[in-house]
Order: structure tokens, then C-alpha cells, then sequence
């Protein structure tokens, strides 16, 4: 494909999850429905991204990634970069439930293009819709951690331990209220410590070491 069509395809591409995106907060479920459930615009967005991020030919990542960037810029600036709106919305929900179900699938690279998903969401999407979900994207970590230590050559492990180190950062960054800072550290030590005694060798150390480097260190 040459540059001029590249360009013209890539244009098109964000155009369409623009629109999407749109259409999906303009037909959120309001107070008065009785589904907390997105659109169906948002639905056919999801079902797209979650499927190519469990293609097994990664180089397919780069576009469902592209699609989440546009999508929180998107939500953003309808929203005047309201962070605490934005983080309610039904749409980031869904999006992040479907993706987190990735991780918990049999293939390595389903729970691998899961991951690179999270990790993105985590870094770029508002660090209170980040803190309001660390238990999902916690849970979801450790699965890969736990379920693919047989596979270290598909270097989803050293991916997931370094999305962990970044969920941290994110959610221990700029927390001032006491309470929210214990019930954060108490999630992560209590999630770390049911790993501990782990059947596989690999996840027992690196869940150890994760708690001796990184916790200990924040909290």
C-alpha cells in the first residue's frame, strides 16, 4: 500500500471510531432506562477492537491501540477533559470488561494483545478511571502472569510484570486521601499475597519480588 492510500485509509479509520465514539456517549443509557448496558454503536466498536487484539498476528495490535487513542481523546474533549465524567461513562466500562476477559482466554497471544490493551488504558485514560478499576486491571496482570508461565519465550510475562510496575505508578501518583490510599495498598498486597503459594516457581518469585521492590517501596 502506498503512502497516498495509507493515508487516506488511516483518515477514514479515525473518522469512524470519531463517530463511534460520539454516538455511543450521545446514546448512552440515561437514569430513567433500565440498562446500564452501552449502544449498540459502542458494542459494534468494542466487538471490533477485542477482536483484532486477539488476532495471532500481532502487527494487527497497532490498529485496535490507535482505536483506543482516539477514543479517550475523543471522550475527552467532548467532555471539556472532565476527567471525573468521563471515567462514568457506560462506554469505558464495557470497553474495559471485554478487554480484561482477553486475559483470562487460553491462547497467549488472546491474553498478550489483552494486555498491550490495559497497559495502554492504564498510561493514557484518566488515572481516576484507572484507580476506580485497579482491582480489574490487577486480577487481570496476575492472570498472565499465573496462566503463562509455560510460555516465557511469548514474552507476555516480562510484559505483564512491567504493566503492573505502571499500574502502580499511575495509581499511587498524586492520591492525597488517606483512605483511598489504604484501600489501594490493601488491594494490591491482598492480591499479591493469594499468589504466594502459587504452583508454578516463576509466579511465586515474581509475585515476592513484586512485593518487596515495588509495594513496600509505595506504601
Amino acid at each position: 500500500m502506498n503512502s497516498e492510500l495509507k493515508q487516506r485509509c488511516f483518515s477514514l479509520f479515525k473518522e469512524l471510531i470519531r463517530y463511534l465514539t460520539i454516538q455511543s456517549i450521545l446514546r448512552q443509557p440515561t437514569a430513567t432506562t433500565t440498562t446500564r448496558r452501552s449502544s449498540l454503536d459502542a458494542s459494534v466498536m468494542i466487538s471490533a477492537i477485542t477482536t483484532v487484539l486477539a488476532d495471532p498476528y500481532m502487527d494487527f495490535c497497532h490498529a485496535p491501540t490507535a482505536a483506543l487513542r482516539l477514543l479517550i481523546d475523543t471522550a475527552m474533549g467532548l467532555f471539556d477533559r472532565d476527567q471525573a465524567k468521563v471515567s462514568r461513562l457506560p462506554l469505558l466500562a464495557d470497553l474495559l470488561e471485554q478487554i480484561s476477559l482477553l486475559c483470562y482466554r487460553r491462547e497467549w497471544y488472546a491474553r498478550l494483545g489483552g494486555c498491550t490493551a490495559l497497559k495502554l488504558i492504564v498510561q493514557h485514560y484518566p488515572p481516576v478511571f484507572v484507580r476506580q478499576n485497579a482491582s480489574t486491571f490487577l486480577d487481570a496482570f496476575l492472570e498472565i502472569t499465573s496462566g503463562l508461565a509455560d510460555e516465557v519465550s511469548s514474552g507476555a510475562l516480562d510484559f505483564a510484570s512491567g504493566s503492573t510496575d505502571i499500574l502502580l505508578t499511575v495509581c499511587f501518583s498524586g492520591v492525597e486521601e488517606k483512605d483511598e490510599v489504604k484501600e489501594l495498598s490493601e488491594l494490591f498486597v491482598s492480591r499479591l499475597l493469594e499468589h504466594l503459594d502459587d504452583a508454578e516457581t516463576l509466579v511465586r518469585n515474581a509475585v515476592s519480588s513484586k512485593y518487596n521492590s515495588d509495594i513496600r517501596r509505595i506504601i
